[in-house]
């Protein structure tokens, strides 16, 4: 009888084991689904959607055509898919709030102009006291999201980054840069970073200090530092400002490798009302250069020296509608925008 009960024992031992390494098994798996999300979409997915709502005053759909010259008229060509120089995707729909910032943009397929391939889509909550703003980025089965955080009176002091892929079946964050100020608003330090560590921190890949002398109506200086993740000086800026006016800077360059000087370069800006720079002389070892720019109305650059790189139209509520885009004079490419109005 006791070798019956001794027996029954021992199986209940092996049984409560087995049990046990089960519920080991189901916790391991448990907690790796939880270190590399299983889930195939981001925990926050709903919040890459785009919803309709008061915000939205415009919507503007893209198209992008080739631009052929017959004498002296310009007619669209065949359709293009996406144009670099300018950013614009054909069959791209852009909603716009009041102020013209852009809060969503769907990107369709070339082929039929009616499949969904990437959205953007900017969110800009609390108050001038607590800006913060978010921006989604939707690619097929990636990912990101961006934050933009601002200080109590509206300066951006820091960007992280949010990424989550398919494959990698989890959420990677990384600081992307940080921004300081000093007590008047002005900028002194930028440090971007790549997401590295050295144990205790992100290491800086830039690191830009600024400093500024005199700064104020009369004039002023205004010197920049940038150094490497190795903490070496790559880059100085010396930037003079004219007494009694915002419409004229001058700033010398100075360009380090391993601590020698390699170049030096000088630029003298001069600038119209709305801060565009319409004159800039350029200097570098023996090469003097005199760049002249023109912008219309609506501050968009129309022309680069006495070469054309671009002509608008504008509808009655002042929103570009045709844009032809020139290359060495010649009209190559047109962007036409559709506009709804909410």
């Amino acid at each position: 009888m006791r070798i019956v009960v001794n027996n029954l024992i021992a199986v209940k031992s092996l049984m409560i084991d087995a049990l046990t390494s089960c519920n080991k098994i189901v916790m391991l798996i448990f907690l790796a689904c939880s270190i590399y999300s299983c889930s195939t979409k981001p925990p926050d997915f709903k919040d890459y959607d785009f919803v309709m709502d008061k915000n939205v005053k415009k919507k503007a759909v893209i198209m992008v055509y080739e631009a052929l010259l017959h004498g002296e008229v310009i007619r669209k060509g065949e359709k293009v898919e996406y144009l670099a120089s300018v950013d614009a995707k054909s069959y791209s729909q852009i909603y716009f709030d009041e102020f013209g910032n852009k809060l969503f943009e769907a990107n369709y397929s070339f082929g039929d102009g009616k499949t969904l391939f990437s959205t953007v889509k900017t969110v800009r909550s609390g108050n001038r006291n607590n800006l913060v703003r978010i921006v989604y980025k939707r690619s097929f089965d990636n990912y990101s999201k961006t934050i933009y955080i601002f200080n109590s009176i509206g300066k951006l002091i820091e960007i992280v980054e949010h990424s989550y892929s398919k494959d990698q079946r989890k959420y990677n964050s990384r600081e992307l840069s940080s921004y300081k100020y000093d007590s008047s608003g002005n900028l002194i330090e930028i440090i971007l970073y790549d997401g590295k560590w050295d144990g205790e921190k992100l290491i800086p890949v830039l690191k830009e200090i600024r400093q500024f002398s005199n700064y104020n109506s009369n004039g002023g200086y205004q010197n920049i530092e940038t150094y490497n993740s190795i903490y070496q000086l790559i880059k100085e800026v010396a930037i003079e400002y004219y007494p009694n006016s915002r419409l004229y800077r001058a700033e010398y360059s100075k360009y380090y490798q391993n601590g020698r000087l390699t170049d030096e370069t000088r630029n003298y800006f001069v600038f119209d009302s709305n801060e565009n720079i319409v004159i800039q002389r350029s200097i570098e070892n023996e090469r003097d250069e005199l760049i002249y720019r023109t912008f219309d109305s609506h501050n968009n650059l129309t022309h680069f020296n006495s070469n054309r790189v671009a002509s608008f139209k504008y509808n009655s509520l002042g929103d570009w509608t045709e844009q032809i885009i020139y290359r060495s004079n010649r009209p190559t490419w047109i962007v036409e925008r559709t506009f709804t109005y909410y």
